[in-house]
């Protein structure tokens, strides 16, 4: 018999895309999750802090949103308060970053929940005192949570790095994804059914209480700075200079961690269109923007299930090529087709997208940047994706009230396709996993 002529080179290189995505990414999508880590008592502590953490602000951060909202010209104050927020964010991030460079990691984790305490603290003392909640506590309380997050999540992935070792990146990116979007289907159930029923006052009585215990949890973490990590006489501004030589060095590199993070971008960007768009596009409650808070967790945990296989089966280079691609598919068909059972859906796909991105960044993040420079080259995609979201912010803005908030995750949509382009074109310059 006549056995069929191999391929030669040039159709293996026609072929070799295609091959990528044969049943092996089918298989790997339904794969049970790795559970080697799951038996190092450390990582009960980290999950377990940040899981208290998550819900107890979480719920704040869904219902306070929502409240300024449907208060007369809310999304104009809620919009234009983002943005300010944001920018304000923006001329902290160089000092966070020489924070996190001069001193553990696991104090200022700790630092981060005691801030998160005091200030939910005062804002609810402040409502009490004046017998309820003026729009700018709300605004306030807002701002709080947002620091908080900008406090917290940097120290986390820094002090993941430092304590946990390599061959453990992928699975430590996945189990920190599950962790926090459970956390967050939590938060969004709570805050569906509570929003409307229960007074903000226990809300934020929820989160003080939740800051708390996981202060007490992460306290008796054990944590040494690692041999390795000697902190920098550079300033904040020169660590940052640092940082940009590291990616000037390697453009194309940069170009593909920059287009990655774009989709990060459109759900920050998201965030202030959600409750806009569940409330006036769709007509609906808080109910129903609630739930779309669940899918989109929900799909967010999948990608934590499901990412790490597949980065093992297809490459992270692919794994973000896909999912960028999934979350400007989804991103679009909410700005063409506003629906309450298609919105459940692909909040779902965006947060599979978003989340499916960032867990594939950050294994190629934490295995090709140097320990000494991760928190300096953090930093400025931090820089990068905050200006970004205060100019889009502040476009979306000026514009919610004319176009509506299908326009905006048409913006998004539009940014996130361009992000696969980017993704697309600087594929030589990943290094291999």
């Amino acid at each position: 018999m006549e056995h069929a002529r191999p391929p030669d080179e040039k159709q293996k290189r026609r072929f070799s895309w295609p091959a990528a995505f044969d049943s092996r990414w089918l298989t790997a999508i339904v794969a049970a999750p790795p559970v080697s880590l799951l038996r190092d008592p450390r990582i009960h502590r980290v999950l377990g802090a940040n899981a208290v953490s998550s819900i107890g602000s979480g719920v704040t951060m869904i219902a306070v949103p929502w409240l300024i909202v449907q208060r007369p010209g809310g999304a104009w104050i809620f919009g234009y308060a983002t943005a300010a927020i944001t920018l304000a964010l923006v001329l902290l991030l160089p000092y966070y970053g020489w924070l996190l460079d001069r001193h553990s990691r696991k104090t200022v984790l700790l630092a981060g929940e005691a801030f998160g305490l005091l200030a939910t603290t005062v804002f609810l003392a402040l409502a009490i005192f004046r017998g309820e909640f003026a729009t700018w506590h709300l605004v306030g309380i807002f701002s709080a949570g947002t620091l908080y997050y900008t406090i917290h999540y940097p120290a986390l992935f820094a002090f993941n790095q430092e304590v946990f070792e390599l061959a453990q990146y992928r699975e430590l990116a996945g189990l920190v994804e599950v962790q926090g979007q459970t956390a967050s289907v939590i938060a969004g159930g709570l805050a569906a059914v509570l929003i409307e029923r229960v007074d903000l006052t226990a809300l934020l009585g929820l989160s003080t209480a939740s800051y708390l215990l996981s202060f007490f949890i992460l306290r008796p973490l054990p944590y040494a700075r690692s041999a390795g990590r000697t902190p920098s006489k550079l300033s904040a501004l020169q660590q940052i200079g640092e940082g940009w030589r590291y990616l000037g060095e390697r453009p194309g590199f940069a170009m593909f961690l920059f287009c990655a993070f774009i989709p990060f971008v459109g759900v920050m960007v998201s965030n202030y269109l959600f409750p806009i768009y569940a409330s006036r596009a769709l007509q609906a409650g808080p109910a129903v923007f609630g739930a779309g808070e669940v899918t989109f967790a929900v799909g967010s945990i999948l990608a934590g299930l499901t990412i790490p296989h597949l980065t093992e089966s297809i490459g992270s280079y692919r794994t973000v090529l896909l999912t960028v691609a999934m979350f400007a598919l989804a991103a679009g068909l909410l700005a063409i087709f506003p629906a309450v059972a298609l919105y459940l859906v692909l909040s779902a796909m965006l947060g599979w997208g978003n989340a499916g991105s960032r867990v594939a960044r950050s294994t190629i993040i934490l295995t090709a940047v140097p320990n000494s420079l991760i928190g300096r080259v953090n930093v400025l995609f931090n820089l990068f994706e905050r200006l970004l979201r205060t100019f889009v912010l502040l476009f979306l803005t000026s514009q919610v009230d004319r176009l509506g908030a299908p326009f905006g995750f048409g913006v998004v949509s539009v940014m996130a396709a361009l992000a696969w382009i980017g993704v697309a074109a600087n594929r030589k310059s990943v290094p291999a996993a």
